[in-house]
Formats: C-alpha cells, structure tokens, sequence
C-alpha cells in the first residue's frame, strides 16, 4: 500500500452496532403502536424505524470519518483557486437553516408540515447561485490553464495506425 492511502479503521463496526442498538431501544420505548394500528401502519413504522437506524449508523460513520481527518473539510467552502466561496457558505446555511426548522417543527407536531414556496424558492435561488457559482469558476480561463488540456480518451490515445505504403504512380 501507498504512503498516502488510509488505513481503515479498526473495530468501527463496534460503535456503529452500539449505536444501532440504542437507536432501537429508544425507538421501541417512544413509538408506541396504537391499538386501533393496522398492519399497513404497523409495516409503516417499521421501515420509518429502520431507514432512520440506517442513515443515523451511516451519519454516526461519516462523524467518526471527520474526528479521525479521514474526511478533510479544510476546503468545504473554498473555492479552486483558495479563496473563500460566498455561493457555497450561502448554500450550506440556508440548507442547514431550513432543515433544522424543518426537523424542529417535525419534533414538535409529530407530523410533516406543509413547506411554504417561498421557502422552496429561496433554497432553489441558493441552488442555483452555487450552480452558476461552479459554472463561471468552470470556464474561467485562469482557472482552466492550471488544469491544462483535457485529456483525450483511451481510445483516442492508442497508437496511430500504420500510413498504407505509397501506390505506385499510374503509367499513361
């Protein structure tokens, strides 16, 4: 192996599997069936359970990656060249912003409310600032002579074919 190449983590299976268990035992002591809960409801929350044991193991991973430097967010709201990117911090606030608000108002009514539009529009107007922010930086001709030509495909860079030998000159 590389200098440069990660080991995995030892054991990081211990502390997912931990987790996985506590995140059900909670689950099962706060979500209560009804008694009038038919199958359909009861399957329902099954799936809700696991898909969220699921994707807390996968985010408690992506923590233990980041505490370790295995995932280098020093360059998370730069831009290519070094500097910092305004597009990106905007971004990664209001999608931070939203989603809490989201999750605290999920948490308090047990229930998913409806999303305004203006909401929607604003996250998309963020979106799209970053999208074009990515484009521009893209195309920038400074920025495309520090990465040098595109480089062709495998094909286009196989050996070229051998000339066919010169054809003799026709006798009149």
């Amino acid at each position: 192996m590389a200098n440069n190449e990660q080991q995995p983590i030892p054991y990081l299976w211990i502390p997912v599997v931990a987790f996985a268990a506590l995140m059900i035992a909670v689950l099962f002591f706060f979500l209560r069936m009804p008694a009038k809960a038919t199958a359909n409801d009861q399957l329902t929350l099954l799936a809700g359970s696991v898909i969220l044991v699921l994707i807390a193991c996968i985010g408690l991973v992506v923590l233990i990656n980041m505490a370790t430097n295995r995932i280098d967010l020093a360059n998370l709201l730069s831009e290519p060249g070094g500097g910092a990117s305004l597009s990106r911090f905007q971004f990664l606030i209001f999608t931070f912003v939203v989603s809490l608000s989201l999750f605290l108002i999920i948490a308090h009514d047990y229930k998913f409310p409806d999303v305004p539009g203006g909401v929607l529009t604003l996250l998309g107007i963020s979106a799209s600032t970053y999208a074009v922010g990515k484009g521009i930086t893209a195309t920038d001709p400074v920025h495309m002579a520090k990465k040098g030509p595109p480089t062709p495909p495998a094909a286009a860079q196989a050996a070229p074919a051998q000339p066919a030998p010169p054809q003799p000159a026709p006798h009149v």
